[in-house]
């Protein structure tokens, strides 16, 4: 029986070949997406989970500012008083991973430089609690002394070409060279942090952040700890901070923030670690749930309208003697072949396009993931659902039907189908919150990229040098001379990259902190930033005033600029000679901050107005140039337009990945449409031979076959919109400024799923509405 009933569902695949392509077809593409996606999704879950360790690190988070920075000395001070601390490690992060800086290194007197990727500053307990392997120096101290570097198993190769290095000496962007004391494995892949340089941070030097209260000055950095066996966390913060040790950070309660939480804990304060967005991590995970549901949806209702055009099939086995079991067992195989084809066509299509899938989401993606035990089971539930559903759904409603019914003339009525109805219009909504989300999401990025910042970063070029480096004045004077510069500025810091902060300093409780900006007095002009109290610098000015912008003024309660002063950074302060127009720092993710340009020569870049022209050319002559002054060294430079855009990169690809994935869950919401048309044409085809008979027109007809569709997704846009309005509105929560839910992005929406369905559905029901009425009544 079994053989018989492989063969039977065989020829039926055969047979009903347009069938057999949409129902397996749909299913196995939709399935191939879920894939994707699920590894996508499964690899972003388990970031930071490669460290052996990875259950017992936890970062230290002030509870009060809900900022990641502490006061470095803090590390030895906890581990001395509290026993249930193993390992108490400073760590700063600096990475370069990004578009936005252009780091070097080389061996030194080498020619040769490679790009940095990032760089961590912390002490030999890093190696220890985060378990990474030394291949090469001292395992149990890496740093051999205050003056040495750890390099990565990847770097020292590319430098060296060996992993034999130790006491070589390295060049870090012509900051400072540095003997090698150990080499070390690369940091796991899927990790939120990343380094192929380790300094000693013991050595105050290789301390990159300072914050200054007054002349009260620390290193802020993030403090990790390794707790012992058997220690709860929540119980250890509760002891920890009732006795919390004296800081220069002011800290006095702290929670303790699992290693594997911070890829996806949003709105952490001077967080450096990769961040992921559990937000989009959801609406990923939501698509794949949806994608994945349509495909079911549109399996079943594909099977099951294939079953009723062979009724007259199953009424001759009936008669035979075949039971409801029976029925059972063939449905179930017929069922389980088509699925498992469909299964293996979509493990085939996700290793298709898995390379295409990488590069639309920025990751590497491994097929090999799908073997998790997680994954199994979700899969194999997702399979066994489908056929168990697929199979006994056929069944159930032959069973509602006389034998002698399925032989007869009369045309089957199946009732008014409440359920294919309803999954229908559930479909519809779905591709139609896609659609919506995905407008939005486009809207949102052309929002955050065309903005005013506040300056003009249109052909506006950084150039990074080494700080303290000679004749840079000279060059800048060089630079000027050129015919296309219209005004340059050296500064330390700009926007989008703050190296300083300080706090406001007013000895009370409305004491706030500042992003600091070292700059000359040409800033203003090349920035083009708007004065509007007050005056610019003057040559008098070097090291004793700054400019403030709107919102610390206003912070600071101010009515006017008499006698002001900005009593931080130095011994006795800045005076403050003018307030500038609120200007960007940082990315539209986050608000505007107080600022403060100072008048300081601690410069350590050069920014450049451009002319409109050829910029290949300026630039190369920009090169000229700094050849002249620096022969060894590569010239590192940014413009900021590309600068501030690459802040939004990761919108951009998830807006590309979801624009993709709404078009898939468009393409299979239109299969399950084509399957309902047929049903719906092949069950009123005598009825439309009729209405043709008495002299119904094609349109007429076509209309009455299209009206359902039309009622469907009007019912789906009424039930889209206000979830689609609650998914987007959370989304952008994720930005400070962020553009309007305009009621034409879901009136858009609607026209165009109403289209794409009229599109979808109309060629069949022309073609039922063009057919030979006396082909529909010949047997009648």
């Amino acid at each position: 029986m079994t053989t018989n009933n492989i063969k039977q569902s065989f020829r039926s695949l055969k047979h009903n070949k347009l069938y057999s392509f949409l129902n397996i077809g749909g299913f196995a593409v939709g399935f191939a997406v879920c894939m994707v996606l699920a590894l996508y999704t499964f690899k972003e879950y388990s970031v930071d989970k490669g460290f052996e360790n990875h259950s017992k690190l936890y970062r230290l988070i002030d509870t009060e500012r809900n900022s990641c920075h502490l006061d470095y000395d803090v590390a030895q001070s906890l581990k001395a008083q509290f026993p249930d601390i193993k390992i108490a490690v400073p760590f700063d992060y600096v990475s370069f991973a990004d578009e936005k800086a252009n780091i070097y290194m080389k061996k030194l007197d080498g020619e040769d430089f490679i790009q940095s990727k990032s760089m961590i500053s912390t002490t030999n307990d890093f190696f220890k609690a985060f378990s990474v392997p030394i291949i090469a120096g001292n395992s149990d101290a890496p740093f051999a002394d205050l003056n040495s570097a750890v390099l990565t198993k990847s770097i020292a190769q590319k430098l060296f070409g060996t992993t034999d290095v130790i006491g070589e000496i390295i060049d870090f962007a012509g900051m400072f060279s540095i003997p090698v004391s150990a080499v070390c494995e690369d940091i796991p892949a899927n990790s939120s942090i990343d380094a192929d340089i380790f300094y000693n941070s013991e050595n105050e030097n290789f301390r990159f952040s300072q914050n200054c209260n007054g002349n009260v000055c620390c290193n802020p950095v993030d403090i990790y700890v390794e707790l012992n066996d058997n220690v709860n966390p929540k119980q250890f913060a509760e002891v920890a901070n009732k006795n919390f040790p004296a800081n220069k950070m002011s800290t006095k309660n702290i929670r303790l923030q699992p290693l594997t939480d911070i890829y996806l804990e949003p709105g952490i304060e001077a967080n450096k670690n990769k961040a992921g967005s559990k937000a989009m991590m959801n609406i990923f995970l939501s698509i794949a749930i949806l994608i994945m549901l349509l495909s079911v949806i549109n399996y079943v209702n594909l099977s099951i309208s294939k079953q009723l055009t062979t009724l007259k099939d199953i009424a001759i086995k009936v008669t035979n003697g075949a039971g409801v079991k029976q029925l059972r067992g063939y449905y179930l195989i017929d069922v389980s072949i088509s699925v498992l084809i469909a299964f293996i066509l979509a493990i085939g299509i996700s290793a298709l396009v898995l390379p295409f899938a990488e590069q639309l989401l920025g990751t590497t993606l491994k097929l090999t993931w799908l073997a998790s035990p997680l994954l199994l089971v979700v899969f194999a539930g997702i399979l066994i659902s489908t056929i168990l559903i697929s199979s006994f759904a056929p069944v159930y409603i032959v069973s509602r039907f006389d034998v002698q019914r399925l032989f007869g003339k009369k045309q089957l009525s199946l009732g008014k189908q409440f359920g294919r109805k309803a999954l229908t219009t559930f479909q519809l909504s779905t591709a139609m919150m896609l659609l919506i989300g995905l407008i939005i999401i486009q809207k949102q990025i052309h929002f955050v990229k065309d903005k005013d910042l506040g300056f003009d970063k249109e052909q506006l070029v950084r150039i990074d040098y080494t700080k303290g480096a000679q004749n840079i004045d000279a060059m800048k004077q060089r630079i000027d001379q050129l015919a296309f510069v219209q005004n340059s500025s050296l500064s330390h810091g700009a926007p989008g990259s703050i190296y300083n902060k300080m706090s406001s300093n007013t000895k009370d409780k409305n004491q706030f902190m500042f992003d600091c900006v070292f700059a000359d007095d040409h800033f203003l002009e090349t920035f083009d930033i708007q004065l509007l109290e007050g005056r610019g610098f003057q040559n008098s000015d070097l090291n004793n005033a700054c400019l403030i912008n709107e919102t610390a003024y206003k912070k600071f309660g101010w009515n006017n600029l008499e006698n002001r002063k900005f009593n931080n950074g130095k011994e006795g302060g800045y005076n403050v000679v003018g307030v500038v127009r609120d200007f960007n720092v940082a990315s539209l993710h986050t608000g505007i901050t107080p600022v403060c340009i100072l008048y300081n020569p601690q410069f350590d870049c050069i920014n450049v107005k451009l002319a409109q022209g050829n910029v290949r050319e300026q630039i190369q002559q920009l090169k000229n140039i700094w050849g002249d002054f620096f022969p060894d060294e590569p010239m590192r430079f940014s413009f900021y337009d590309a600068y501030f855009d690459a802040f939004y990169h990761k919108e951009e690809r998830e807006g590309k990945a979801i624009a993709v994935f709404s078009i898939i869950a468009f393409m299979i919401t239109c299969l399950g449409l084509v399957g309902q048309i047929f049903q719906t044409t092949n069950a009123r085809i005598k009825e439309i031979g009729i209405r043709k008979v008495n002299g119904a027109k094609i349109t007429e007809v076509m209309a009455m076959l299209n009206k359902d569709f039309v009622k469907w997704v009007a019912i789906a846009f009424i039930i889209a919109t206000p979830l689609a309005w609650y998914s987007m509105h959370k989304w952008l929560e994720n930005f400070a400024y962020k553009t309007n839910l305009s009621w034409w992005i879901f009136a858009l929406a609607g026209v165009l799923a109403l289209g794409i369905a009229l599109l979808t559905v109309s060629w069949q029901s022309w073609k039922a509405a063009t057919r030979n009425p006396v082909e529909a009544l010949r047997y009648e």
